[in-house]
């Protein structure tokens, strides 16, 4: 029997392009029991999903180091917070380092463009333009300089040259040698032949050879690559801004109260499910839990979006990370940091941003080639020149620039930093996206289904007439309330909170079982009793004709029959009513808006469901359905959203183009949705289409520029319109490759982050 699979993510480092990302996929395909890859180029890890029973990690991790690149064991699943805050300080210090290297490259470049005043410059346009003022500055400075030996002044540049940039660029040297002794050229295997190459002529000409020094181009092409850099780490850390966010909501220490009573600071990290909090006014609270004694407002807004506070007392949830109002409370911890809310949903975008989007395929697919034809494409260029010119000091300089111009880490970047974003703001909004797929079908979405009960209303239906046919109106509700008790079914809590509020004893039932789109049956001390439809009841030995009479007697004004059967003898019924959300007709209104059909397919009465369906404004309305019901009509339509939050929506919300389930409903309903709202507010389903949209707006952008960028610039590079004055120099071509991978960021960040 073949084992499930399961899914690590592993840290990969080393990596700066779109090469890079298809040379660890390939190392990890290789391995057996490896049945998927996805390696992300922006959060630097691979999503790798294996047989447990064939694969051990630890030989994964082998694998991506013998590839040429550096990767770590995943952390367990309760330290994603950890591993944010770490992966932020990562960036952190990515950024720094990189800016420095580019300061103290850039820095020598304009020392040495000075110094090397007296010498000629080759064929590099750009240092020839700056060659008159580095000419003053040096008379002005160091006119000493044209009293030394042009060999001695040469070679002493030179080895400062190699000095600097063996020091300031070692990381790109380092690891564009190893992709090339691994025989899997990457971007830093372009940019360390196109700085060697520059290099080489400037040895040559030290060494008499005759051509220009080019010493100052060396430390530009790693100093502009550098800079590139750090631009790109401090926009890719802006992409991950969202988590960072969301991790640093937990705070470092909390106060319990033990066993005697004492009061005690300790690290949230060492909180255990059970332990008693104190949180005081202002404070965050660490963790998870229940309120015991107390009650307060409390600020959620960064944890779900929910912009005004809510009143919590004894017995309601507290979030970790969420803010604690005017008064201080108790409350016993039910989930530690690690396992908190905000840890599962850093989890959730986490493993979003590590999905592949399907409009990545193209890249991969040109990332594979494009580097090899880099580099031929180059060599074709210097053997070309050569041939024409017979100057092989420029035929190198045009195979350089054809090198370091090429940006293979464009292509890599342009959909993950879009899909990063995107799910980013979700996640800010209090929505959770689980899949970078996801994002392009809620952009291509024609038609939006939405449930009823805890859907368009608000989960907390309330029992506004009993009519009890045999016996008190007290055996009626507790026959019901007693097969209802363990169900989360809105309607089953509004008949035990009924029983509740009268006095009436809830004792429990056994053999409980749920009827999809009927209701309810169990045994309550040895007897057989059912609570739901006329259909139900009917089929549990109540007369058919006499349930149905009472239901639409109960059914006034849109509410909600519920009739109770016990012992096939029935004993009456309960009229339950809803209230519909706020936002659920602005809501309707706004994706009608954008062109959607909208429908509400519910398994309640007809006329239940047309009073909601008035109300909201929807026209096309589907009653008395049952699950399979519900999965034919998401299935009637392509690109179809389903909006639930019950037991008997799981079905549709699997099979949906995107299912969106409210973080309110049951966990099933969660487990089968391909999003979850974190806070129940109908308005992110119309902002979950945007982000949407956005999203594949950004990736196809960048898309398109990372491809226009390499179609327009290497054959510049190569010096085909050099006739008509338009070519690169190697300086140009490193800001140019720079700025091009900046600019697929950044454009993701403005593009992904606007509204739509």
């Amino acid at each position: 029997m073949t084992a499930p699979p399961a899914f690590v993510t592993l840290p990969v480092g080393g990596m700066t392009c779109a090469a890079c990302q298809g040379h660890v996929e390939r190392a990890l395909r290789g391995r057996p029991g490896v049945l998927d890859v996805h390696v992300n180029l922006v959060t630097r890890s691979a999503r790798v999903g294996i047989d447990p029973t064939l694969v051990d990690v630890p030989g994964l991790v082998a694998a991506v180091d013998d590839a040429g690149y550096q990767a770590e064991l995943p952390l367990a699943d309760g330290d994603v917070l950890e591993r944010q805050r770490a992966d932020d300080a990562e960036r952190r210090r990515e950024v720094r380092g990189w800016a420095i290297r580019a300061a103290v490259s850039l820095a020598a470049m304009l020392v040495v463009m000075v110094a090397a005043a007296p010498l000629p410059h080759g064929h590099d346009r750009v240092a020839h333009l700056l060659a008159p003022p580095m000419t003053a500055a040096a008379k002005a400075i160091a006119p000493w300089l044209w009293s030394v030996a042009p060999t001695t002044l040469a070679w002493a540049l030179v080895g400062a040259t190699i000095a600097i940039a063996g020091a300031a660029g070692w990381p790109i040297w380092r690891a564009g040698l190893r992709t090339l002794a691994h025989r899997a050229p990457a971007m830093d295997a372009l940019v360390t032949l196109g700085a060697a190459a520059a290099l080489g002529i400037s040895i040559a000409y030290a060494a008499g050879a005759g051509g220009g020094l080019y010493a100052e181009g060396v430390l530009a092409i790693l100093g502009f690559v550098a800079a590139g850099r750090a631009l790109e780490a401090a926009a890719r850390r802006r992409t991950t801004g969202a988590l960072s966010a969301l991790a640093a909501l937990v705070t470092p220490t909390a106060v319990i109260i033990d066993d005697d009573g004492v009061e005690r600071e300790l690290p949230t990290a060492d909180l255990r499910r059970g332990d008693l909090l104190l949180v005081r006014p202002g404070q965050r609270v660490p963790a998870d839990a229940l309120i015991e004694d107390g009650t307060t407002e409390v600020d959620e807004a960064l944890v779900t979006g929910e912009a005004v506070p809510v009143v919590r007392g004894p017995g309601q949830r507290l979030l970790a990370g969420t803010v604690n109002g005017p008064a201080a409370v108790r409350a016993r911890v039910t989930a530690a940091a690690g396992a908190s809310t905000v840890a599962r949903m850093v989890a959730a975008v986490r493993d979003a941003q590590g999905t592949r989007a399907p409009t990545q395929r193209l890249a991969d697919r040109v990332s594979a080639v494009f580097v090899p034809i880099a580099m031929a494409l180059a060599l074709a260029t210097g053997v070309g020149w050569w041939l024409l010119d017979r100057d092989l000091a420029m035929a190198i300089e045009r195979a350089a620039t054809v090198l370091v111009i090429a940006c293979p880490c464009a292509m890599g970047l342009a959909v993950p930093t879009a899909v990063m974003v995107a799910t980013g703001r979700a996640a800010r909004r209090g929505a959770l996206i689980k899949g970078a797929d996801v994002l392009e079908r809620l952009a291509a979405a024609e038609r939006v289904i939405f449930d009823k009960t805890g859907t368009l209303t608000v989960g907390q239906p309330a029992v506004t007439a009993i009519r009890a046919v045999v016996g008190t109106e007290a055996e009626l509700l507790a026959a019901a309330a007693a097969v209802e008790r363990d169900s989360e079914h809105p309607l089953a809590r509004a008949v035990v909170a009924a029983a509740k509020a009268r006095g009436v004893a809830v004792r429990g039932a056994t053999e409980v079982a749920a009827v999809p789109g009927g209701g309810v049956r169990g045994q309550v001390a040895g007897t057989p009793v059912a609570v739901g439809t006329p259909a139900l009841v009917a089929a549990a030995g109540a007369d058919a004709d006499v349930a149905a009479a009472l239901a639409s007697e109960l059914a006034v004004g849109g509410a909600t029959p519920m009739l109770v059967v016990r012992g096939g003898v029935l004993l009456g019924g309960l009229a339950v009513r809803d209230r519909v959300r706020d936002d659920a007709a602005a809501t309707v209104a706004a994706l009608r808006r954008r062109g959607l059909a909208v429908a509400l397919v519910s398994g309640d009465r007809p006329e239940a469901v047309a009073e909601v369906a008035r109300a909201v404004g929807i026209d096309d309305v589907v009653a008395g359905v049952d699950p399979p019901g519900k999965l034919a009509q998401v299935r009637a339509r392509p690109h179809t959203l389903m909006v639930g939050d019950g037991y008997n929506d799981a079905p549709a919300l699997a099979a949906a183009s995107v299912g969106i389930a409210l973080g309110t409903g049951t966990d099933v309903a969660a487990a089968a949705a391909d999003v979850t709202l974190m806070r129940p507010s109908l308005a992110l389903v119309d902002e979950l289409i945007g982000i949407g949209k956005a999203g594949v707006t950004a990736m196809r952008g960048n898309l398109a520029w990372a491809f226009a960028y390499n179609l327009v610039t290497l054959p510049l590079a190569a010096g085909l319109f050099t006739r008509w004055h338009l070519d690169v120099s190697p300086m140009l071509a490193s800001v140019l490759m720079a700025l091009s991978s900046v600019s697929v960021v950044t454009s993701s960040l403005i593009v992904a982050g606007r509204r739509r």
